[in-house]
């Protein structure tokens, strides 16, 4: 039995002589068209296992919203055909990505720059609101400005376990008086996950340029 519904006649519309004049309104709405459903790949790069975590959970996170995917460590990943949105995280080492993450975003800068993407990173100092903080947390992600334009981007206090670090790195970190601490504030990681990649499906709303999640 023909039954007419709006896919129907969008359909028909895009078949007809006269879809050039409705190209306006498919273009609208494709850009209507929410962030459920839609195909994600979360790629990581950890050094101790903490942005890991943190990954894992944002994808938890984007599978309740009904968005299929994937989650993988980025030098793991093979492909990214298929992925709707792509949203990459990692840890910092000396004020920069880890190698693993920069390497993926160098790889897939087409891909990355063609939809919908999104940034996080993860490290345990430069929490502060204070403007050296502030300056700080935003040059983490300067090796992939250069070569993205990030369409959302976030920080996460993270976690310092010198048990998972190597030896001159413990030793940094004694030498400046850290301790082992966890300061990952979960409800700000699961209230980013509930809003990341909206901001690009329906123009208006935003996400300040690697805001200190809280």
């Amino acid at each position: 039995m023909f039954t007419l519904n709006r896919r129907t006649v969008c359909r028909w519309l895009s078949l007809s002589p006269l879809s050039s004049l409705f190209a306006p309104i498919f273009k609208l709405q494709a850009a209507m068209v929410p962030p459920f459903n839609r195909r994600i790949l979360v790629a990581y790069a950890s050094q101790c296992g903490s942005t890991e975590e943190i990954a894992r959970a944002i994808f938890r996170d984007l599978q309740a919203r009904g968005c299929p995917g994937d989650v993988s460590a980025a030098g793991k990943v093979k492909s990214v055909s298929g992925y709707d949105s792509i949203l990459v995280g990692s840890a910092v080492h000396y004020y920069h990505w880890l190698p693993e993450a920069i390497d993926f975003v160098n790889r897939y800068r087409t891909e990355l720059s063609r939809g919908p993407n999104a940034f996080f990173t993860v490290h345990f100092l430069n929490t502060g609101n204070d403007d050296d903080s502030k300056k700080k947390r935003l040059s983490y992600l300067d090796d992939v400005r250069a070569v993205v334009k990030p369409g959302a981007e976030v920080f996460f206090a993270g976690k310092l376990d010198t048990s998972k670090l190597g030896f001159f790195d413990r030793m940094g970190c004694r030498l400046m008086g850290m301790q082992d601490e966890d300061k990952r504030d979960w409800n700000a990681i699961h209230t980013w996950a509930g809003s990341v990649f909206v901001s690009q499906v329906q123009p208006g709303l935003s996400h300040p340029r690697n805001a200190l999640a809280r």
